[in-house]
């Protein structure tokens, strides 16, 4: 069901124009096009459903691009990158190969040293 809010219904008002040329692919991404098109459907009073229908979005990803027009207005409709994380593993692969190097008696000394 589609929730509408005063905050969403002035911030669609205010950047209609704008997000009418980026659901038609003008002068941006081809990735803000499909969520353009579902903040205006949802404009029109359609369900998540709906639009997520119409538009090929999962209904989450309906929901959190709402989200985030109401935060941020039409740069929130641009997907946020992943984040990028290391893992532990590959922190710990320099140190596993170092200790591999060194004859058994270094790594006694390096132990004790620490």
């Amino acid at each position: 069901m589609s929730r509408k809010t005063p905050t969403f219904n002035l911030l669609i008002d205010r950047y209609r124009e704008q997000l009418e040329l980026m659901s038609i692919g003008a002068k941006c991404s081809q990735k803000v096009v499909q969520p353009a098109r579902a903040m205006l459907l949802l404009s029109h009073g359609l369900t998540w459903k709906q639009v997520s229908q119409a538009t090929g979005l999962s209904v989450c990803r309906v929901e959190y691009f709402r989200r985030r027009f109401v935060c941020l207005g039409p740069p929130g409709l641009v997907a946020a990158p992943p984040l990028k994380r290391t893992s532990s593993l590959a922190e710990a692969a320099p140190i596993v190969q170092q200790q591999r190097r060194l004859s058994p008696k270094q790594q006694q000394q390096q132990q004790r040293a620490a």
